[in-house]
């Protein structure tokens, strides 16, 4: 007896350097020998390691300094050898869109990548954004550069069929901290790869195999057109942090629509980046999976409208404004048959319109399309969105969409839009419309 009792004292005390050398473990649990000699694990309960209200605790943006107003594209686009004065108003008060960003040929989206992650970082270190501690056995923080356990990148515009974007950024980890231990690839569908890393994310922080790290969801895109619809660029980055006890917690229920349709793609071969594209016909794809996600989750709730039950909107769009607001107004009949134009548009201003202001002046985004809208809701709102309820619908041609809720129970790690708009404009260039002329002359 005295022997088994100094073995297992022994086992004990192993167990507890493991546990020290290593505080990404977590608790083993004691090993014991069982009656025939072979080692085994006791299951130990592990208080603290479950991770709940996991969701969004704040998203990095990061957008290129160039400009060009809608005003100033549709005086280009009026021009004889163009499309005729009949497209004035078309871009402002038709698309609804007032600005668009786009990056030079010295930035694409693997340097969005990596700046929005490098930028997150630094934003989490300046302001004390590490709770770790919380879920580390020795209830110590980790280095900012250590504590990201898992980073997923979705885009559509590839710049590798094998080596993945993610792999670029894991410089940044190696260069500051020797740090390899972090899980995720690349995803991509179109406009749905993005989202579709912030699901696997969020999964991945609820799982037994979280291992009490952060989790980041980069979306990152450069929106390419082709040289007949300029007015619809975009480019930009996001880089969504997710962890337990967030800000923005995923809440209830969720539903997803996934279709073969062919109504936007980008072969392989294709010799321009912009896509191959049936504009009316992928409409009506978004309509589609916009009614089907919206009947599921309806069916998932007892009967009660998504609408009904949320107090703001977020939808994608990779067109405009105005497809955001047909999304949201097919929503409105459907649950409320017989509206009049008046109420439409008060619910419109109130539980739509706080979602848009990045759009309007950064432009449509494929991936990252549902994280600005997010993040607009946010800045708008701030103090005032505690205890709502935020609906999101996000889509991705070919086709993948999918609908969900998030509560938010405190103010999530966003500036207010007035002051953000200082950081937007303070370094950007302007692009006016004669310059894009003398570029366009030969």
């Amino acid at each position: 007896m005295p022997e088994e009792a100094s073995r297992r004292r022994t086992l004990d005390e192993r167990s507890l350097v493991l546990s020290e050398g290593n505080p990404q473990a977590g608790s083993r649990g004691q090993e014991t020998w069982d009656m025939v000699g072979q080692t085994e694990l006791v299951p130990q309960q592990q208080v603290g390691r479950r991770s709940r209200n996991a969701g969004i605790h704040t998203i990095e943006i990061y957008w290129p300094q160039f400009y060009f107003t809608q005003v100033d594209m549709e005086e280009f686009d009026a021009k004889p050898d163009r499309y005729g004065p009949t497209v004035i108003g078309k871009y402002t008060k038709g698309i609804g869109q007032v600005e668009a960003r786009f990056p030079t040929d010295d930035e694409d989206p693997i340097s969005f990548s990596m700046t929005v992650v490098h930028r997150l970082l630094e934003r989490m270190e300046q302001k004390g954004i590490n709770e770790t501690g919380n879920y580390m056995p020795n209830g110590q923080p980790l280095s900012v550069w250590n504590a990201i356990g898992r980073i997923d990148i979705g885009t559509e515009s590839i710049q590798d069929r094998s080596k993945s974007m993610k792999s670029y950024v894991m410089d940044i980890f190696e260069r500051y901290a020797n740090e390899s231990n972090i899980e995720g690839v690349d995803q991509y569908n179109a406009c749905y790869g993005g989202q579709a890393c912030g699901l696997c994310t969020l999964s991945w922080v609820e799982s037994d195999r979280w291992d009490g790290r952060y989790g980041i969801a980069v979306a990152t895109d450069i929106s390419e057109a082709h040289p007949g619809f300029m007015a619809f660029v975009g480019a930009a980055t996001t880089a969504t942090l997710f962890f337990p006890d967030a800000p923005m917690s995923h809440h209830s229920q969720r539903a997803s629509c996934v279709l073969h349709r062919f109504d936007f793609c980008k072969p392989v071969g294709w010799h321009d980046m912009a896509p191959i594209t049936d504009g009316k016909y992928s409409v009506e794809c978004y309509l589609d999976a916009l009614d089907a996600c919206h009947s599921t989750l309806r069916q998932k709730l007892n009967g009660r409208g998504p609408l009904e039950v949320t107090d703001l909107n977020v939808f994608h769009t990779g067109g405009g404004y105005h497809i955001v607001k047909k999304a949201f107004e097919r929503l409105v009949r459907a649950e409320q048959k017989g509206i009049k134009p008046d109420e439409k548009e008060r619910l419109v201003q109130e539980k739509l319109a706080p979602s848009v202001s990045l759009l309007k002046i950064i432009g449509p985004c494929h991936t990252v399309s549902s994280f600005l809208n997010t993040s607009s809701v946010i800045m708008n709102k701030m103090e005032q969105a505690l205890g709502k309820i935020i609906l999101v619908f996000t889509y991705g041609s070919g086709c993948a969409a999918s609908m969900y809720q998030m509560r938010v129970d405190d103010v999530p790690f966003f500036d207010p839009l007035e002051i953000w708009k200082l950081q937007f404009y303070r370094n950007a260039i302007k692009v006016r419309t004669s310059k894009v002329r003398r570029a366009r002359e030969p």
